[in-house]
């Protein structure tokens, strides 16, 4: 389905998502590198390569003794094993059966979507590192095309978030952002229906997706864009606008959710209102329901526009506001509540007073392929990224949070430095001068 943006709408949205990877790649660049260097620890690469050529030199060995994995694995196991899971309960007796019809719905829905395991993997990149993500989104071409509700938990390093976002869990966030590598011909199947741009920006690029070898033309990419080199590049070349990468033939796909405050009026909107419009500007009937002389029944009833002007003026505002009286709560922004307040003065003959000032928070999204818009809209249900994080320490340049492998990593250095002298010392000679307390062993 196309998507159709004004230009100037489609501009603040570019704008917004420029200014908003900047300054998520500011600040998230070292966390990025953190988690990649703290899941390689975990996995037992914890040796630098200046440490291990060090030991060579030396003719020692490098021995890691991986309390590190024991540990991680341990707290998120555990995690798993207390973990609270969706339930549903009736409100009363009656509603059992539809509690249970819908329990079984959300169990069936969450071993469908892996839930479960998308979980453990988050929390489990948040015991390593300090941060983790679920993503909850609904997938159109799962179960042959009937689409379902699904789970993923995307790599740290395609996620950016402000600096200021100081709660745990980042729940104080303003906005977030992910960067996901898509084939071209996978990109030209979701996003090239959006927009006549995208469709020729795609499809000047299949010779990307095929054997044909990198693309030379350029005349799509954006202001002062180059094709990636290679496949090893990240958010720096996105925030220098590149997104196409002639290594893997990908494109990249941004998903921008943010945050947005409207201010709106709640309004005593009357249900009547424009049938009493037309039977005051245009004099058609309107039906009302009256009580019957003989029975006291209400009946209905069509007045003319005419009895309506032989009636005395008490009567006339007695019948008027019979009519208005009923109201439902509608939201209006400024403008639509300044021209119905302008209609009704001008039917009623008075100023209309029942509006409130208010506001509300809404989620928006929008993705977007090679700074070209392929999708936006409103998020009814909040963010679909929900993020999990570790042991918070703040300072005077923002909130930072950290996993049990930053805690440990020093007495991990060291247990792996004596035992690799240890082994060193017990190579050299085994009757060499290591001393040990009695009973450290």
């Amino acid at each position: 389905m196309a998507l159709r943006l004004s230009k100037k709408l489609e501009d603040e949205i570019v704008q917004r998502t420029r200014a908003a990877i900047s300054e998520g790649i500011d600040h998230c660049e070292l966390k990025h590198k953190r988690w990649e260097e703290n899941q390689q620890y975990t996995r037992g690469l914890q040796w630098s390569k200046d440490d291990i050529a060090k030991q060579e030199r030396r003719s020692r060995p490098a021995v890691p003794l991986n309390d590190t994995f024991k540990v991680v694995h341990a707290i998120s196991n555990r995690e798993m094993v207390s973990r609270l899971v969706p339930k549903v309960f009736g409100r009363d007796k009656s509603d059992e059966g539809v509690a249970e019809i819908l329990d079984e719905a959300c169990r069936w829905q969450r071993q469908m979507a892996s839930s479960e395991q998308v979980e453990s993997m988050a929390f489990r990149s948040a015991t390593m590192c300090g941060y983790g993500v679920a993503h909850k989104y609904w997938d159109p071409v799962a179960q042959n095309g009937d689409g379902q509700v699904s789970d993923e938990d995307p790599p740290l390093c395609e996620m950016l978030w402000p600096a200021r976002a100081r709660m745990m869990n980042l729940s104080d966030r303003r906005w977030h952002i992910r960067g996901k590598w898509v084939p071209v011909d996978e990109a030209d199947e979701q996003y090239g229906g959006s927009s006549r741009k995208i469709r020729r920006m795609l499809r000047a690029k299949t010779a990307l997706a095929r054997d044909e070898g990198p693309s030379t033309d350029t005349s799509e990419l954006g202001s002062g864009e180059k094709p990636a080199p290679g496949a090893g590049f990240g958010w720096m070349q996105a925030r220098t606008s590149q997104f196409i990468n002639t290594a893997t033939r990908e494109v990249l796909v941004v998903e921008h959710e943010w945050l947005e405050t409207e201010y709106l009026y709640r309004v005593a909107f009357p249900r009547r209102f424009y049938e009493w419009s037309a039977f005051i500007q245009a004099q058609v009937p309107i039906t009302v329901q009256l009580r019957g002389p003989e029975t006291g029944e209400p009946v209905e009833q069509q007045i003319d526009y005419e009895q309506y002007m032989g009636a005395d003026e008490s009567q006339k505002d007695a019948f008027r506001d019979s009519i208005l009286t009923d109201s439902i709560e509608v939201l209006m922004t400024a403008p639509e509540l300044h021209e119905f307040e302008d209609q009704y003065e001008e039917v009623v003959g008075d100023d209309f007073q029942l509006s409130t000032p208010t506001a509300r928070r809404t989620t928006k999204f929008a993705i977007m392929v090679n700074e070209k818009v392929a999708d936006y809209g409103e998020r009814p249900y909040g963010f679909s990224y929900h993020f999990i994080t570790g042991f918070p320490f703040e300072t005077a340049d923002g909130m930072d949070f950290y996993g049990t492998v930053d805690l440990t990593k020093g007495a991990q250095d060291y247990k792996n430095a004596f035992a690799s002298t240890m082994l060193a010392s017990y190579m050299a000679g085994p009757k060499g001068g290591l001393l040990i307390e009695k009973g450290a062993v």
